[in-house]
């Protein structure tokens, strides 16, 4: 997208740090070993990256923040498989949506589900989620895939 509109390098550097920090931000936030699929989390950057190459603001990353977690909350990790690309697809389009929902002034309130007034209050309850609501999961998940090798 920064080559479509010709942004800076700069802009573009600034945009991908900006992507790789809320990435990062989310993944230090949940478990070391964690259900929650990584490519949703640096998906949810690269929305984020995405609404300031637009020249967005923070209330519109704000938004766009807001839109992915409640958009895709949910999809997990089961292993480095195949399914992996068409996750990193899905979270990939769901991303490019978010951005555009953000800069028209579109996104879900509070009053949806686990998404809070803020993309900070948002993040707490994702890192809950990750946390406390995934540990059945990532049990589960394990004993499927050790299951499958025996």
């Amino acid at each position: 997208m920064g080559s479509y509109l010709q942004c800076s390098d700069e802009k573009l550097a600034r945009a991908l740090l900006l992507s790789q920090l809320v990435g990062l931000a989310l993944t230090a936030r949940k478990n070391r070993l964690s259900a929650l699929c990584g490519a949703f989390t640096a998906a949810i950057g690269t929305a984020c990256g995405l609404v300031y190459l637009l020249d967005g603001t923070l209330v519109e990353m704000d938004r766009a923040f807001n839109t992915m977690v409640g958009n895709l909350t949910g999809i997990i990790c089961d292993g480095a498989k195949m399914t992996c690309a068409l996750k990193i697809y899905s979270c990939v389009e769901a991303a490019n949506l978010a951005c555009k929902l953000a800069i028209r002034g579109i996104s879900p309130g509070n009053e949806s589900g686990i998404v809070g007034k803020s993309s900070k209050e948002t993040m707490d309850f994702l890192s809950r989620i990750s946390r406390e609501g995934m540990e059945e999961t990532d049990k589960t998940i394990l004993s499927i895939m050790l299951g499958k090798q025996a």
